[in-house]
């Protein structure tokens, strides 16, 4: 399926309410983005409030995530309310882009929205597997048609200071802290592994080194390093947590780190048989 929604030629201003503004950006600095409308490139200058933003997406394919990550305590009025589960079921309303607090973009077809997670298949692959991403991990869902769920929604520290008409206006508003869902052991233990199979890649796992190991001397020598490597969970700095609260929870890290200790070991093994192959093409089909 050739299902795309952010193919841009132009830069896109996702604002925290209202319809995306195609636009040319002229700069972006400490409080404000000043831009041009891109039907418009001759016509006036304007601003928007760098607090009224969630998203710059630059025609470059790159993005600037502006917002503050507090999630939604109460849907806003301008923030439609989702149920405890909301089913999608019209064909143009699954289909969407699905806008992490990273900036990575996942086409999928939404299935399901929940208070926990997001139920989806990859948009290129709807009849694979259905994946789930933790709610805590996105900020945006943009459908087909049109419509959008704010996951995140953005709030202006009180310290900041914007200038209007020429004079200095602090806001004095405190933010109000989030409630937080209480998640059961399992469901921790359920989030642990779906946030370690997202965010640990297996940096520094010796997979390089056990295949060279094995192409370099023979898949015997290449043994010594999987064995120790696979064998050896991975280091702290390495992991890569992306929600610093919930790895203070002793059922999420847990979950977490067995999840990347068999990430690892699966990709040092698949380190040492290709190093094993490569190593048998080379000495048998010479």
């Amino acid at each position: 399926m050739g299902f795309s929604i952010n193919s841009y030629s132009q830069d896109v201003i996702t604002p925290t309410i209202g319809e995306d503004i195609e636009a040319k950006i002229i700069e972006v600095d400490k409080t404000d983005i000043t831009y041009r409308e891109y039907d418009s490139q001759d016509g006036p200058i304007l601003t928007i409030s760098k607090s009224d933003v969630l998203i710059i997406s630059y025609e470059n394919g790159t993005k600037d995530v502006l917002f503050k990550q507090v999630q939604l305590a109460e849907e806003t009025m301008e923030t439609k309310a989702l149920e405890d589960t909301v089913e999608i079921e019209e064909e143009s309303k699954g289909l969407a882009n699905i806008t992490l607090i990273s900036g990575e973009d996942i086409q999928a077809k939404v299935l399901e929205v929940n208070k926990i997670e997001i139920v989806y298949k990859r948009s290129d692959d709807i009849s694979g597997l259905t994946l789930t991403i933790p709610r805590s991990n996105v900020l945006i869902i943009s459908y087909a048609d049109g419509t959008k769920d704010l996951i995140y929604k953005q709030l202006t520290p009180s310290s900041e200071v914007k200038e209007t008409e020429g004079k200095n206006v602090q806001s004095n508003s405190e933010p109000k802290p989030a409630e937080t869902v209480k998640l059961s052991k399992a469901e921790l233990r359920k989030e642990g592994i779906q946030d370690s199979k997202m965010n640990y890649t297996g940096r520094r796992s010796g997979a390089v080194w056990t295949a060279a190991t094995s192409i370099v001397f023979s898949p015997i020598a290449g043994l010594i390093p999987a064995v120790a490597c696979a064998s050896s969970r991975p280091r702290e700095r390495n992991l890569n947590y992306s929600d610093t609260e919930l790895k203070k929870d002793p059922e999420y890290k847990k979950a977490y780190e067995k999840q990347a200790h068999k990430t690892k070991a699966i990709k040092v093994v698949a380190g040492y048989v290709i190093g094993s192959a490569a190593w048998i093409l080379l000495i048998f089909g010479l």
